[in-house]
Parts: C-alpha cells; structure tokens; sequence
C-alpha cells in the first residue's frame, strides 16, 4: 500500500495589461493551496483532496467579459477511485 500526499499553490500576479477593445478590466491578483491524498491499494487507487483551502474569493482575467465578472467556486472536496483489472 501506497500513500502519496501533495500540497499544490497557485500564484496569480494582478492583470493591468488590458485589452479596451474587448471591454476587459484590471483584475486583482491571488493566490490558492490545493492539497491531495492517494492511495493505492493493489488493483485501485483512492484519491480524496480539498480545492481552494483558505476559500479565496477570485476570478481569472480571462473569465472577465462585457462587465459581468466570473468568480471561481471556493473551498472544495473531492473523493474518487480507479479500479485497474
């Protein structure tokens, strides 16, 4: 039996080069912590994580279009298995 524990960071700069032509805005920088677990057990792999830890509110420059901005989720949980026969 295997467990492999992961701790994932993602660091965003702020936006401020925009394009006017295509109504886009300066967008805020961020930064999210993802941490993963998985386990395999012979023929299949359990993996489980949470998304998002510290529930950062924020959206991607690109998701930004025509004044409506898209926020991504916030803290997340996600469980899922792979049976290999």
């Amino acid at each position: 039996m295997t467990l492999l524990r992961s701790k994932f960071y993602r660091i965003v700069d702020n936006q401020d080069r925009v394009a006017t032509t295509l109504q886009e805005v300066e967008t805020p920088g961020f930064t999210t912590y993802d941490i993963r677990t998985y386990r395999r057990l012979v023929s299949l792999l359990v993996t489980s994580g949470f998304e998002n830890v510290t529930d950062k509110f924020y959206r991607e420059h690109i998701d930004y279009r025509s004044g409506l901005g898209v926020y991504r989720p916030g803290f997340g949980f996600y469980a899922g298995a792979e049976l290999t026969y």
